[in-house]
């Protein structure tokens, strides 16, 4: 390979990596709002629960 050929090569594996590196970082980006979510709904279920909770013991404390 001539000089000018290798440089071509090596900047087009440049490219590539940087471009895996920007997709792995943005799937792990994903992956965690993905967490975050998860969290808030479990967070919403528990709130839900200890309302439902709360109700049914003023609903037999009014018995």
């Amino acid at each position: 390979m001539r000089k000018g050929q290798l440089s071509i090569f090596l900047i087009g594996v440049l490219i590539a990596i940087t471009f895996t590196a920007m997709g792995l970082f943005a799937r792990n980006q994903v992956d965690e709002m993905e967490l975050q979510r998860i969290g808030i709904e479990s967070v919403a279920t528990s709130i839900k629960f200890e309302s439902n909770v709360a109700t049914q013991l003023n609903i037999q404390n009014e018995k």
